[in-house]
C-alpha cells in the first residue's frame, strides 16, 4: 500500500479487483484508513477552491517553451552520433595512460620475488623527435581543440535561440 494507491483509490481509478482488495486492507490497517480520510479532505479542499483565469498570451507561451524544449532535446538527440572521434581519442589516450601506470607497478615489484619476463624499454623521447609522430600528435590535438570549440559555439547558438524566445 502506498499513497498512490490510495490516491487512484479516492478518485475512483482503480479497477474492481484492485479496489475489493484496498478495502481489505484498508479494514485490516487502520493507520491507512486514516491517510485515506487525509487523503479525500485535501481533494475536497483542492476541488473547493476558485480556479483562476489564466492571462492572455499564456497557451502560447507555454506551448513556445515546449516547443524550445523539443529542438533542445532533438538538437542534443542528433548530436550523439557525432562524439564518436571524441570517444576514439579519449580511449586510446586511456589506453596509453594505463600502460604506463602498468608498466610503473611491474617495475616497482622486485625482479627476485617473481619471475617476470623483462619489461621492454621504450624510448618516448626518441618516439616524439620524429617527425611523423609529432605532427600525428599536433593534428590529434588540434583536432581535439576543434570540437571543443564546436561543443561551445552549440551551446552558445542554443542558448542564443532560448534566450530570443523568452
Amino acid at each position: 500500500m502506498n499513497d498512490d494507491v490510495l490516491w487512484d483509490y479516492a478518485d475512483q481509478l482503480l479497477p474492481e479487483t484492485e479496489r475489493l482488495r484496498v478495502e481489505a486492507y484498508l479494514e485490516q490497517h487502520p493507520e491507512w484508513k486514516e491517510r485515506l480520510a487525509a487523503i479525500e479532505s485535501e481533494k475536497r479542499m483542492l476541488s473547493s477552491m476558485p480556479l483562476e483565469k489564466p492571462r492572455a498570451g499564456f497557451a502560447d507561451r507555454v506551448m513556445a517553451a515546449w516547443a524550445a524544449e523539443q529542438s533542445h532535446g532533438r538538437a542534443i538527440s542528433t548530436d550523439r552520433g557525432k562524439d564518436w572521434i571524441v570517444w576514439a581519442v579519449s580511449g586510446i589516450f586511456g589506453l596509453f595512460v594505463c600502460a604506463a601506470v602498468l608498466m610503473i607497478i611491474v617495475q616497482g615489484v622486485p625482479q627476485d620475488a617473481v619471475n617476470l619476463p623483462e619489461m621492454p624499454v621504450v624510448d618516448w623521447g626518441g618516439m616524439l623527435r620524429q617527425p611523423a609522430m609529432r605532427i600525428g600528435l599536433y593534428l590529434v590535438l588540434t583536432l581535439l581543440v576543434l570540437k571543443l570549440v564546436e561543443k561551445y559555439l552549440q551551446q552558445r547558438r542554443m542558448l542564443d535561440r532560448l534566450n530570443m524566445h523568452h
